[in-house]
């Protein structure tokens, strides 16, 4: 065997264990946090549209390093419960600890769900005394007293579940995910609803991007994108007040997170820093009984693989391979050299 064949075989080894090593995914994890929304609540195809896998599989995160807690129902005050009952070693404690990546949806139950939960009972093809009686519920003391009450208590929690993330993990990069309207540009009747729906939705977007002052977080700002016909599930024609983001309102969830996604860090595995973006946003969660204790667990696979052993993988053989590479180079000159 002469040296040139010598040489293009150790060349095309070096060449073949790069070409593994960069198929190997990074070795990032990600965590999901939150309600119905991030549970995927109505979807067809959750596993493929909900926002949560969408993003998982953008962001090229195998699927043994990404976990999805999301529980229907889910409040602040809820998941506040849930992230303070995790105990050191167990399989979310270890998941969020190494986690690369999270993501939280909440405090759509804690004002919205009591938004549609009086639109629930608008009977189908409501004359107008329906209409006027369901809008002098909405604008009640009493009802007006739980809207209010509802935002206060996003208000509460939310500092809290950021320093309850971080006592986890000091270094992931959080996003939250902001909140959308329903019902924008519902009328009923001669009762502007989506109007109402705004004011508070507005309020609870305030209390996300202020937080920003004291918490590093980034914001996926949402309220645009999905304040438009045909996405979520809201149809006044046929009385459906379900307020949950449909397969394109996920779509626009997922490109507003990736948006503010720090690639970089991601295969770091470190944050530097969270993202933001400016605008206001609104989101809704379906009432339902509100769960508690540790989160419920949607993928129970291995423990994701700590650190980013593919990316230091493809450095070291990137350097290898040059190295052979020039050192073929030199070695065929010189035996030409020989040679001619």
């Amino acid at each position: 065997m002469n040296i040139n064949r010598i040489c293009a075989i150790i060349a095309a080894a070096a060449l073949t264990g790069l070409s593994v090593f960069a198929a190997e995914p990074v070795f990032a994890s990600y965590v999901a946090l939150g309600d119905s929304i991030a549970y995927g609540y109505g979807l067809q195809a959750a596993e493929t549209e909900c926002y949560t896998n969408i993003i998982a599989a953008e962001a090229g995160i195998s699927a043994v390093n990404y976990t999805n807690y999301a529980v229907n129902g889910m409040t602040s005050s809820g998941l506040l419960n849930a992230l303070n009952n995790i105990s050191p070693g167990s399989e979310a404690y270890t998941r969020l600890k190494d986690a690369s990546l999270i993501t939280v949806s909440i405090g759509s139950n804690d004002l919205l769900s009591k938004l549609s939960g009086v639109l629930r009972t608008l009977p189908d093809g409501a004359d107008a005394a329906s209409l006027a009686a369901i809008e002098a519920t909405l604008t009640s003391e009493q009802k007006l007293a739980e809207f209010d009450a509802g935002v206060e208590s996003y208000r509460t929690n939310l500092p809290l579940i950021y320093a309850q993330l971080r006592t986890f993990n000091p270094s992931s990069q959080i996003i939250m995910t902001g909140f959308y309207n329903p019902y924008h540009g519902l009328i009923l009747g001669a009762f502007d609803f989506g109007a109402l729906s705004d004011e508070y939705i507005t309020r609870m977007n305030d209390i996300l991007h202020d937080g920003r002052a004291d918490m590093d977080y980034a914001i996926a700002a949402i309220y645009d994108a999905i304040n438009a016909p045909g996405m979520t599930n809201v149809n006044p024609e046929t009385s459906n007040a379900d307020p949950h983001p449909n397969a394109p309102g996920h779509a626009a969830i997922a490109r507003a997170v990736l948006a503010v996604l720090d690639y970089a860090a991601l295969a770091a595995g470190t944050a530097d820093g969270a993202g933001d973006t400016e605008g206001t946003t609104a989101a809704a969660g379906q009432e339902q009984t509100e769960q508690t204790g540790q989160p419920d667990v949607t993928h129970q696979e291995e423990t994701p693989a700590a650190g980013n052993n593919a990316y230091t993988g493809r450095i070291i053989l990137t350097g290898l391979a040059v190295a052979v590479f020039a050192v073929t180079g030199i070695i065929i000159t010189r035996q030409n050299k020989r040679t001619g």
